[in-house]
């Protein structure tokens, strides 16, 4: 029995399990157990981290969802692409709706129906020195080949832009369109394929296409 005065072993607890550096790695469960050595942790491996084959690819690649459709903003500095043969004619409805200016693509055939408020533009695909492409509807003649100044002065600044830097600005005054020069000279910007400048002319139209008479905005005009 051990008396009063006595001094506690100073590996023993409260429970008589032993306590202390030397026994924390074995030291016995509750039931009387005594579990497995502990397992040294292994250096990480970075070689399952290492990129494999060309860098670039490894790279998620960000597609739009919706592509800009309309004149470049009077911020943004912009070339048109240089191949006119590649701005295409479309007929395009013009919509004034909540999230503003919306064109949609008509079909040929649907065109005679909504004649009134369908007409032709030069699609001009457009870039900015960050690499964002857009898609420039610039109202054609009319079969007098008469030209509003608005349409006339947007199509002489975009055939200058097809090899030089531009900014659009509008001027109420004088009802047509100027530009700004950058001061000094910018290296050209890099053009997409064709293939995926069509792709992506495909994108700014998702959803905007109308080709039948069932389509909503359609049933709207014909009231049906």
């Amino acid at each position: 029995m051990e008396s009063a005065g006595a001094v506690p072993d100073s590996k023993s607890g409260p429970s008589g399990l032993m306590i202390g550096a030397e026994s924390c790695g074995n030291a016995a469960t509750p039931g009387g157990a005594i579990p497995a050595p502990r397992t040294p942790l292994k250096p990480l491996d970075l070689e399952a981290f290492a990129i494999k084959g060309d860098p670039e690819e490894a790279v998620a690649v960000t597609s739009p969802v919706r592509v800009r459709v309309g004149k470049p903003s009077n911020k943004t500095w912009f070339q048109t692409y240089p191949d006119e043969s590649n701005w295409k004619r479309f007929f395009l409805l013009k919509l004034d709706q909540e999230m503003g200016e919306i064109m949609y693509l008509v079909a040929p055939e649907m065109v005679i129906q909504v004649e009134d408020v369908v007409k032709p533009y030069a699609l001009v695909p457009f870039i900015t020195p960050n690499g964002d492409i857009g898609f420039w509807p610039i109202g054609l003649p009319d079969a007098g080949g008469r030209w509003n100044s608005w349409p006339e002065s947007a199509m002489m600044i975009a055939v200058e832009a097809k090899s030089e830097w531009r900014r659009l600005v509008s001027d109420k005054y004088s009802g047509s369109y100027n530009r700004k020069i950058p001061l000094a000279v910018h290296p050209g910007p890099e053009w997409p394929t064709w293939e995926k400048i069509q792709e992506l002319r495909l994108a700014a139209f998702n959803g905007r296409i109308i080709d039948s008479e069932d389509h909503p905005e359609i049933r709207k005009l014909l009231l049906k």
